[in-house]
């Protein structure tokens, strides 16, 4: 009988089948096995890749995502962004996962210290199996879903959603039945006082047209192709009083809620820096309120190119980011370039009178504008819209724009 003398196959150290068995656990959502612990627990031993590795699996249904090149977490009762720094890392990874040491074969729970914290936030092998997220919405907006014949639209589910790298909190449940002409009932009576340049019938009219699709623009965000060029939206008047902030604030606050008008830039020089913060702050929108005039070369490449190169402040040091903020703008008398004229959605308003003039039952006004209630209306009424275009099948216009694809 011929002697094995083959060398016998090397079991894993039990601190490797644990932390295996921990990772394997967390990935689908389970307890850890053994010693009756609800949450995996990993050894500090193990080589950093695997620990940064292991560590990523076990936070792979948690709400920490990358953002660029920072870490965040996402809170999910009211969607609130906060960074994740190596100190908070300490104790807020102890809710998913807890940390151990074998110490003379006795396993003995740990604290991660600060430069373990650092470590395994900098490691290739964490930061590349996180999650990335590109925006917090608190109501669910429309998105695209399926493929070829079978594509449609739907409204986005709670929590992250992969295919836009949305985290969405509900927080406005609003209505998902209302009608087309729900919605136009809704719009007329709303909007239907607004002096808009053009005459006739207020669904005719140019202007009013303008401002539907700012509203509109706003909330179907998610199913632009990611870089596409959106237009400058300006509502300007013939002179102060007919609403042109007013109109601003009902095509954004549907969404985003209160809003927040930028600082009026004085020249160049300070719209630059107003460009440069949005893009570094990953701004959905910017609020350009009672504008002199819009003769900026700065402004015209911000609006046509779907990446900025701000400076960091305090810095000589540029940072391509991706541009995500459409422009707002108001203004009295403005004369558009050519080139803005063509890039933009223009909202005329138009007065032979003083606007202090006016007499209007019961007019707008910002408060409301920022209102649960006005929200969920606009939210209804847009929905039935993007629906009823959906279900009429997406047909463009002649000549317009292929970028809903």
């Amino acid at each position: 009988m011929n002697e094995d003398t083959s060398a016998p196959i090397p079991f894993p150290a039990n601190d490797e089948i644990r932390a295996a068995l921990c990772v394997a656990a967390a990935a689908v959502g389970a307890p850890a096995p053994g010693e009756g612990r609800s949450l995996p627990s990993l050894p500090v031993g193990m080589q950093l890749a695997a620990l940064g590795q292991a560590v990523a699996q076990c936070l792979r249904s948690a709400p920490i995502f990358r953002r660029g090149d920072d870490l965040v977490t996402v809170n999910p009762a009211t969607g609130e962004l906060q960074p994740m720094t190596p100190t908070r890392f300490r104790s807020w990874h102890q809710r998913f996962f807890t940390l151990h040491s074998d110490e003379a074969g006795k396993r003995k729970n740990v604290n991660a210290k600060d430069d373990l914290a650092r470590a395994i936030l900098a490691t290739d092998e964490f930061r590349d199996d996180l999650r990335e997220i590109r925006t917090v919405a608190t109501l669910r907006l429309p998105v695209w879903r399926g493929e070829g014949a079978t594509r449609t639209i739907a409204l986005l589910p709670e929590g992250y959603d992969p295919a836009t790298r949305t985290y969405t909190v509900p927080l406005l449940a609003y209505a998902t039945d209302w009608t087309l002409e729900d919605a136009q009932n809704w719009l007329e009576s709303t909007f239907g006082t607004f002096p808009f340049y053009e005459r006739g019938d207020l669904f005719t009219r140019r202007s009013f047209a303008a401002h539907v699709a700012g509203m509109l623009g706003a909330y179907t965000t998610n199913l632009l192709k990611r870089g596409s060029v959106r237009p400058m939206v300006v509502a300007n008047g013939n002179q102060p009083g007919l609403g042109k902030t007013l109109l601003v604030h009902a095509q954004l606050s549907p969404v985003h809620g209160q809003i927040a008008d930028d600082s009026k830039p004085k020249d160049d020089t300070e719209l630059r820096k107003v460009l440069d913060a949005a893009s570094l702050a990953g701004a959905p929108y910017i609020v350009l309120d009672d504008v002199a005039n819009l003769y900026s070369h700065d402004l015209n490449k911000f609006i046509t190119s779907p990446v900025h190169v701000p400076r960091v402040f305090h810095s000589q040091n540029r940072v391509p980011c991706q541009n995500h903020a459409q422009v707002f703008a108001t203004g009295n008398g403005l004369t558009l370039t050519p080139d803005l004229d063509r890039r933009s959605l223009v909202v005329d308003l138009f007065s032979p009178r003083k606007a202090a003039d006016f007499r209007v039952s019961d007019p707008l006004t910002t408060s409301f504008l920022f209102s649960t209630d006005y929200r969920l209306a606009a939210c209804g009424a847009l929905w039935a819209m993007v629906r009823h275009w959906n279900d009429s099948g997406r047909l463009d216009l002649p000549g317009s724009p292929q970028t809903l694809v």
